[in-house]
Order: C-alpha cells, then sequence, then structure tokens
C-alpha cells in the first residue's frame, strides 16, 4: 500500500513541479518525459550534515526512460535547452530516479 501512495505523491509531483524533459538514450529515440529539476541540487552526507555537491539534478519515473540510467552512461537530458550528462544515479527503490548531472560543455 504504501508503494503506491509514494506513486501516487511521486506521479502528482512530477504533474505540478516538473517540467518537459528530454531523455536520450545512447542507443534508441529520445522521449520527452515530465521531470523535477533543480538547477542547484545538494547533496548532503547523511551522516555529518555536510554538503558534499551542489549542481543540477533531475527527479524521473525509472518507467517513463527507455533505458536505465545506471547502465546507459551516455545518455543525456535536455531541460531548457541545456543538456546535461548524468554522472551519479540515485534510484529510490521505488520506481524514481534521482540523477546528478553536469552540463555538456
Amino acid at each position: 500500500m504504501f508503494t503506491d501512495l509514494l506513486a501516487v505523491c511521486d506521479q502528482r509531483t512530477r504533474v505540478a513541479l516538473g517540467e518537459s524533459v528530454t531523455y536520450a538514450p545512447s542507443i534508441g529515440v529520445a522521449v520527452a518525459v515530465r521531470g523535477v529539476f533543480d538547477a542547484a541540487h545538494v547533496l548532503v552526507d547523511a551522516g555529518t550534515g555536510a554538503v558534499m555537491s551542489v549542481g543540477p539534478a533531475v527527479f524521473l519515473s525509472l518507467s517513463d526512460l527507455p533505458s536505465n540510467p545506471e547502465t546507459d552512461t551516455s545518455a543525456t537530458v535536455t531541460v531548457a535547452g541545456v543538456v546535461y550528462l548524468p554522472h551519479t544515479v540515485k534510484p529510490d527503490g521505488l520506481g524514481g530516479v534521482v540523477l546528478l548531472m553536469h552540463k555538456v560543455a
């Protein structure tokens, strides 16, 4: 039951706070999905509370993506015309994923 409730919350969050994001797998066709983008996502160490990094990140649903970002290390994400390359993939274990990214020069 919790998993179902979380899936509904995740979907409504992407609808309410999300924007169009293009996910382009290394092989195959790019898809437009809804994602919650944060240009200055703060990654904090849970044990110490120390800020580990600040940078762009996007929250997506794994079921919307044509490839698994954990294994497709050449996939790109485009938000508002800016292309990013994910460097860290943080699945939530319940179908969502946060991609920590670098801007492609």
